[in-house]
Parts: structure tokens; sequence; C-alpha cells
């Protein structure tokens, strides 16, 4: 018989399958990669959920899928990197990251 924790990282890894918008590199403040192949989500210009009047962008992830990170570090998504500003939410299962887009420095080092 399964196990709650088995039968959870099934549903977030089948979640994930389904909603996603595409897959993202994680990257350290070094530019080291992390993770790849990550199942991420995009939201674009969102309200910020402890200030009404800010508006960010988050990237979120599934938990399971990234055991650490940097929180200096980057996303690279979509042929876009985005450096990681603040963490919005992390309840251990979803990962919620503010970003901002920036430049590539490199095509090795975002």
């Amino acid at each position: 018989m399964k196990t709650f924790d088995e039968r959870l990282a099934r549903l977030d890894r089948s979640v994930f399958g389904k909603l996603n918008d595409g897959t993202a590199t994680l990257y350290n403040r070094a530019g080291q990669v992390l993770a790849t192949d990550l199942k991420v989500t995009l939201e674009k210009s969102v309200e910020h959920p402890s200030n009404m009047i800010e508006r960010i962008n988050i990237i979120s992830i599934n938990r399971r899928d990234i055991p650490n990170y940097d929180r200096n570090g980057s996303i690279a998504h979509a042929g876009i990197t985005w450096k990681i500003d603040d963490i919005v939410s992390d309840d251990g299962y979803l990962l919620e990251l503010a970003v901002t887009r920036h430049e590539k420095r490199s095509t090795t080092h975002p």
C-alpha cells in the first residue's frame, strides 16, 4: 500500500505535468546548474500577496523537484533569464519565487 506522501508526490507530478508553462533550469548565484527540466508556471504582473499595490512576476516550482536552491540564483525559462528577488511562499510542496527579468551575461552563465 502506498503512503500518503507517495500519493501526494504522484498528484504533484500529475498536476504540474498538465498545468505548466514549460520547463526551466535553476542556477545558483555563480551560474552553476542546480536543476534542469523543471516544470514551472509563470505569472506575470500579479498582485503581491502582502502588498496589493505592488505587482510582481511569480515562478512556481514543485518543491519536490528541487532539494535545495539559492535565494540569489536565477531561473532560465523560455529563453529568458529571471533573477530570484524574493520567496513569496514555500510551504514544502510549492515554491513561489518573485522574479525579475534580466539580460544574460553569456550563453553559459545566466
